[in-house]
């Protein structure tokens, strides 16, 4: 999933790059966002299961 959240922000960007007009550059700004929302909770879970308790 994180990969493919990756992609998915990669290539938006990539169209941001190649827009020609304001409405393509709005459409790939929005699949940034989902790129980034599918990247935030997968991140999360990927650091808390390798890291260990954390004793206070």
């Amino acid at each position: 999933m994180f990969g493919a959240a990756i992609v998915v922000f990669t290539l938006a960007s990539v169209l941001c790059g190649l827009s020609g007009s304001v409405f393509a550059f709005t459409a790939a700004r929005i699949l940034q966002g989902v790129g980034g929302a599918m990247m935030v909770p997968v991140g999360r879970l990927i650091v808390v299961r390798n890291s260990g308790p954390v004793g206070l």
